[in-house]
Formats: structure tokens, sequence, C-alpha cells
């Protein structure tokens, strides 16, 4: 049977005041574990997803994409924020598709977060089909600064 394979490759950036923050899998000399990216609240920030299609079922499929990111408040405390961008499918095998999604770091407040990604599929009427994807991008802590 034919089948479209989604890859969500390598690390997903964050983009935070021009600067590039890997948000999962570190860097050679910071690995995941040992880190906590760290953004004042106030802040752009938008993360870049891309992600690949392949496969000849690439043809036969219609719809969109829905690229989302959840935040969960370590701690006592839940955040309803989830921001997500809709992509148009395009028809095609080895398309590489890419949507940037801005974060309202406002709207979190302070505080320390796991962030994940999700990427889900539907029908042009909005119908969810059997492809699906998330990843576990790591811990991000928004702070307040307050001068006296």
């Amino acid at each position: 049977m034919p089948e479209c394979k989604i890859n969500v490759e390598g690390p997903v950036p964050i983009v935070y005041n021009s600067y590039l923050v890997w948000m999962e899998g570190g860097s050679p000399s910071l690995p995941k574990a040992d880190r906590a990216d760290i953004i004042q609240v106030g802040k752009d920030v938008s993360v870049l997803v891309k992600w690949s299609q392949r496969g000849p079922l690439c043809y036969a499929l219609d719809g969109y994409w829905t690229v989302g990111l959840l935040f969960e408040k370590m701690g006592s405390g839940e955040t309803a924020y989830a921001p997500e961008v809709k992509a148009r499918f395009v028809r095609k095998p080895d398309y590489e598709n890419e949507v940037r999604i801005n974060v309202d770091t406002n709207a979190l407040g302070p505080g320390l977060f796991r962030a994940l990604l999700f990427l889900r599929f539907a029908s042009p009427e909005g119908v969810p089909l059997p492809i699906a994807g998330f990843a576990d991008i790591g811990f991000v802590e928004l702070y307040e600064a307050r001068f006296p």
C-alpha cells in the first residue's frame, strides 16, 4: 500500500530576537538534559517548524496541516495558551514544508514550561485524517525583569 511519510527532522529551533535557540537536542556543548532556554516575558519569540512528506500517496491526498505548540507549566497552574498555524497541503512527494509559529510570551507569563510540538492533517472539510505526529521540544523558562 502506498504511504505518505512525514518526517520532522532535527532539532526544532526557536527564533528569539534574531538569535537561533535550539529547543530540542541541545548543542554539542550543551546537552538537552543540562539546560533550559530562558526568555524574557514580552520578547518576540517564534518557532520555525520544518517537515517533509514523501511517497506516492502524496499525489492523492488533499487538505491542510495544523501545526501547533502546547505549553505545560511546571508546578501549580495550567495554561490554555496553544498557538497554531495552518498550512495548505502541497500534492507532491519529496516536498519540504515550513511554518513559523509566533509565541505570545505575555499570554504565557513567567514560569517554567515544557513545550510540545504537534502536527495534524485534515481533509479540506476539516475532518481529521490518520496522519499526525508530535515532538517534545523541552523546557523553556520565561522570566519577568523588574527594575527598582
